[in-house]
């Protein structure tokens, strides 16, 4: 069970997906927020910056379809908050960004489809360092 209050960015562009996963992850504790794109991600993000709070975790799905995916908008999150973390999720296993997530400023990575409890254990596992 994750710690009480870990704030969540989670961005997928398909709307079913986030709103199952807002679902989940609400009921396991977690405070989430969600973002359909790059530039949703990076607004709630600069607005909670602003307002002096943070986003402990960002999950971006790394393609969205006609906007900007999570190797561009994890630039900008950076930018805004250096101690954001953030997990590259994926379905492409081939994307370069698997093998070299660090370089991309990714602490870690997961593929599509993934359980709940393997992200929330990858979650918990960076708020633990």
């Amino acid at each position: 069970m994750p710690e009480k209050g870990i704030n969540l960015l989670l961005m997928d562009d398909e709307k079913s997906i986030r709103d199952i996963y807002k679902n989940i992850f609400t009921l396991l504790g977690y405070k989430i927020s969600l973002a359909s794109n790059g530039d949703d991600a990076i607004k709630l993000v600069q607005n909670a910056f602003e307002e002096g709070g943070n986003f402990d975790v960002a999950v971006l799905d790394l393609t969205i379809h006609g906007g900007k995916g999570g190797k561009e908008t994890i630039k900008q999150l950076k930018k805004i908050d250096p101690k954001i973390k953030c997990i590259a999720v994926s379905g492409y296993a081939n994307d370069p960004i698997f093998i070299n997530h660090k370089e991309y400023g990714f602490d870690t990575v997961v593929r599509k489809p993934f359980k709940v409890q393997h992200l929330s254990k990858l979650i918990q596992d960076l708020m633990d360092k």
